[in-house]
Formats: C-alpha cells, structure tokens, sequence
C-alpha cells in the first residue's frame, strides 16, 4: 500500500509539472528530465583558392534524477572540415530550480568551457513558456555569434538522441 502510494504521488507530480499546475513545490524538476539538443553549422569558404570548410556544433544536454538530486551533462561535440576531425567536450552540472525555469551549475568541466576554475557558476539556463524552451547562455556559449543572444529559442527536447552521437 505504502509503495502504490508512493508511485501514485510521483505520477501525479509528474503529470502536475506537465500542465503547469502551479500548486508544485518550487524543487520539482522531473518535468526538465529528458535529453535536449542543439546544433550550429559554419560553412566557411574561400574565394581565389577552392576552400570550403564546414565546421558542425552539436550540444547534447541530458538532465536526469539520482537519489533525489538533479544533474545534467552536458556534451558539444565538434566535427571540423571535410574530414570532420572530432573534438568533444563535457561539463557536469547540478540542476537547481522549478517547473518553469532551471540553471545548471557547473560541477566539472573539462576545457570546452576555456581555462580556468568554473566550478559553482552557471554554464546554462532554461525557461520554459508555452511548450518553447528559451536558452540563457553562461559559461557556455554557442559558436555563432549571432546566436549568443539570451532568451532564444535553441534547444529542443528530443526522445531519440542516436542521430546527435554521430556523425
């Protein structure tokens, strides 16, 4: 009975946090649970000499749950050229906020994030509204400059993240 309880508990919050009952204590974050993805492409090119380079930016962000606390890794995978020569990063964070806005505070972080101590800020955070997420860049930043600008849509859910592994 306890169990059936329990579940039925955790059902219900998680169906709350879908609806936008506002009635969910501020710590729920179930709902951000998932995998999110963004990707850039640059196409440079060269005008005298035959030089057409594209250079691709995946971001993969998979947000999820272990034993009570909420975590998220983040992945950018970097192809480079015709021969798409493979760079990747990672940075683990910690996911604190609610149903409607959440921030990923950097644990670790390999160099994607430059050089330095980044422990304790923020690396990215979401906003949802309407079924949109609006990204607000920290750490992190995207490679296109036009795309730097905060409270944009950029990343979506997605529920088979096999075609962002590779290329």
């Amino acid at each position: 009975m306890i169990i059936f309880l329990a579940l039925s508990a955790i059902i219900l919050t998680i169906a709350a946090c879908y609806s936008g009952d506002s009635e969910l204590p501020p710590s729920t974050l179930y709902c951000w649970v998932g995998t999110y993805v963004f990707e850039e492409i640059i196409i440079e090119e060269f005008f005298g000499d035959i030089w057409d380079r594209e250079h691709i930016y995946r971001y993969k962000i998979t947000i999820y749950e272990e034993n009570g606390d909420f975590f998220a890794d983040i992945y950018v995978v970097m192809y480079h050229g015709t021969r798409y020569h493979r760079h990747s990063g990672n940075v683990s964070t910690k996911v604190s906020g609610n149903e409607e806005w959440i921030s990923l505070t950097v644990l670790y972080s390999d160099s994607i994030l430059g050089s330095g101590n980044h422990r304790d800020s923020v690396a990215i955070s979401f906003r949802r509204k309407d079924d949109n997420i609006y990204t607000y860049w920290g750490r992190l930043n995207p490679a296109i400059e036009e795309n730097r600008e905060s409270g944009r849509i950029f990343f979506e859910k997605v529920n088979d993240v096999e075609i962002y592994t590779s290329k």
